[in-house]
């Protein structure tokens, strides 16, 4: 008899070993199904294992998962309904809720997750936990009120102040999400973030008006609230209200200037000069500021008073000669100082346009090659140096100055280098030499992350139209060569004659580019405007549709029609989504519209 029992607990616990062997290996094929993506399979295979196993959490788990995954929560709720009368637990009853929620049945739904809490005790995480759920059902009130229930628990006004901040967005209370920012920020201190969450609330006028009620509500001086204050003025253009705020916040950081000489340079980049003027004069004249804040100041106000100069309509020749006097004083009082490097181009600038006195401008950019050799501000002005000698047709000095340029080997100035090997690869082309300029072309084009690779692979594609339309392409040549001599009526003329010379439709259309270009520069846009209307009518097959219209939108902002420069950029950047213009035209746009 006991070697029958023997016989028979070993035959039932092999038995059993297989059973386990055999649901686990089911197990791990039910996870092989759901990582390949095989849901529904892991679905019924779980399924299968929970019923033979109820009590298993790995297999009640796996059917949760699957069931959702595969939005199948009225199969889902009875299982989890009868989980919940064997093992009543605060997660399984607020998963039951947020099911019968997603059923319909909604009163069920309120009495789990009562329940929920009532089997959690009231403790605040089973607040948060019903909140996220309710979040995710669209519940955005109940989910509210779990939170600031929560918070009611732990004691401290500023918990869940990002989340009830998000929430209150979406709900469209604007105050309250204000006000939770802000309890957030005193909190967190991410300056950064609490801007991007008051920016979701400023959608209209009304939205705006209520942030700013907020925060005058708050105390001046309270320091970590003045960059908000201060970014806010900002950015609804209350310039005046932003200075005083940024005047404070650099006294209150105790940063000696360093906060209204950033605030300044932001109004001048925005066209706001009076303001920026006055910001840089509060630096300039600030008892702690720093020598370098001082002179970075003095070069912001000439550049201020320069940009407002050549905004205007007409240029008056005196007030360049005084902003002139403002960079040489600044070169002068600190002759080694980069700003005076950046002052003595600007100078030559003038000099140039609207003086027009090139001799003068030669002499400035020679006195900064000398002084500044290798600095990116040199390398601009041995640029402009070669543009001056072409202009007077002088091609010996202007091939020396870029070859010059081109030997400098410092990585700081590879966009001037190669700027400067593309120049003397067109200086080349101009004067006949055509197959030294074309291997130039090539080895430029073929670094595609060089700023010159776009304009160089433009050459090659010309020099290959002279195969068979050698007549067309010797005439765009005389254009490009008056072009770059500065000669603009001339070039203009010769690209007209290419245009109608020219077979290559590609040719053509970049002849009466090239040539419509010649006269907006001319400010001859009554010509140049049937030019330019051919092109874009033909968008986006025509491959010079997009430089087209960014000239059309200069054509209509020099006639004061927004409306239609906006059109133009607009158009340029449905059509041609790639261009290398996009980026420029999206700035543009946002500068004509005001927003920048």
């Amino acid at each position: 008899m006991k070697t029958i029992l023997t016989i028979v607990l070993m035959v039932l616990s092999f038995t059993v070993n297989r059973a386990q062997s055999d649901s686990r290996e089911r197990a791990r094929m039910a996870e092989a199904y759901e990582r390949s993506g095989d849901i529904r399979s892991a679905a019924r295979i779980y399924q299968e294992l929970y019923e033979a196993q109820p009590s298993n959490d790995v297999y009640y788990r796996g059917v949760v998962r699957t069931l959702i995954a595969l939005g199948q929560e009225k199969s889902l709720r009875p299982i989890v309904e009868q989980r919940l009368q064997r093992q009543p637990d605060t997660r399984t009853s607020a998963l039951a809720a947020r099911l019968a929620w997603k059923t319909g049945d909604t009163v069920r739904a309120e009495e789990l997750w009562r329940r929920a809490i009532d089997l959690g005790d009231g403790a605040a995480d089973v607040y948060d936990m019903i909140a996220v759920d309710q979040r995710e059902l669209g519940l955005y009130h109940r989910a509210i009120a779990s939170l600031l229930r929560s918070r009611d628990i732990v004691g401290a006004d500023d918990t869940h102040a990002r989340e009830l901040a998000a929430l209150y967005t979406v709900v469209g209370d604007v105050r309250r999400a204000m006000e939770e920012i802000l309890r957030y920020h005193r909190r967190a201190r991410d300056v950064n973030n609490v801007r991007g969450l008051i920016s979701a609330l400023m959608t209209t006028d009304e939205s705006k008006n209520i942030v700013r009620s907020v925060l005058d509500a708050q105390p001046e001086d309270e320091t970590l609230i003045l960059p908000i204050r201060q970014w806010f003025a900002r950015e609804t253009k209350d310039w005046e209200t932003a200075l005083r705020l940024t005047i404070l916040l650099d006294e209150a950081r105790n940063v000696r200037g360093q906060d209204i000489l950033a605030f300044a340079d932001g109004a001048r980049a925005d066209g706001r000069y009076d303001i920026a003027l006055r910001a840089y004069e509060r630096v300039r004249t600030h008892q702690q500021a720093s020598q370098g804040a001082v002179l970075s100041a003095a070069y912001g106000t000439a550049r201020t008073l320069e940009a407002r100069f050549r905004a205007g309509d007409r240029p008056d020749p005196d007030e360049a000669n005084t902003i002139i006097e403002l960079y040489k004083a600044i070169v002068r009082e600190h002759p080694n100082s980069g700003l005076s490097a950046e002052a003595l181009l600007q100078t030559a600038r003038l000099q140039l346009d609207p003086l027009g006195d090139r001799v003068s401008a030669i002499e400035t950019l020679q006195r900064l090659v000398n002084g500044f050799r290798g600095t990116v501000p040199a390398a601009e002005g041995q640029l402009l140096q070669a543009r001056i000698f072409l202009s007077n047709r002088q091609f010996e000095p202007a091939l020396a100055a870029v070859v010059d340029l081109s030997r400098i080997r410092q990585t700081h100035i590879t966009d001037q280098r190669d700027r400067a090997e593309l120049l003397l690869a067109d200086i080349l082309l101009a004067t006949g030499r055509r197959d030294s300029a074309a291997a130039m072309y090539q080895q430029l084009a073929s670094n595609p992350g060089s700023v010159a690779a776009n304009d160089a692979l433009e050459r090659s594609l010309l020099l290959s139209f002279a195969v068979d339309d050698s007549a067309g392409v010797a005439q765009f040549l005389r254009g490009f060569a008056a072009n770059l001599t500065n000669d603009l009526t001339s070039a203009a003329g010769e690209y007209q004659k290419a245009a109608t010379l020219a077979r290559d439709r590609e040719l053509k259309d970049r002849s009466s580019l090239e040539a419509a270009e010649c006269f907006v520069r001319l400010g001859n846009d009554t010509t140049a405007e049937p030019l330019l209307r051919p092109l874009t009518e033909r968008a986006p097959e025509c491959i010079f549709g997009d430089r087209a219209y960014w000239l059309l939108a200069d054509i209509a902002v020099r006639r004061g029609d927004i409306p239609s420069a906006l059109q133009h950029l607009g158009n340029l950047l449905v059509n041609y989504p790639r261009s290398i213009l996009v980026s420029d035209a999206r700035e543009r746009i946002r500068r004509l519209r005001g927003d920048a």
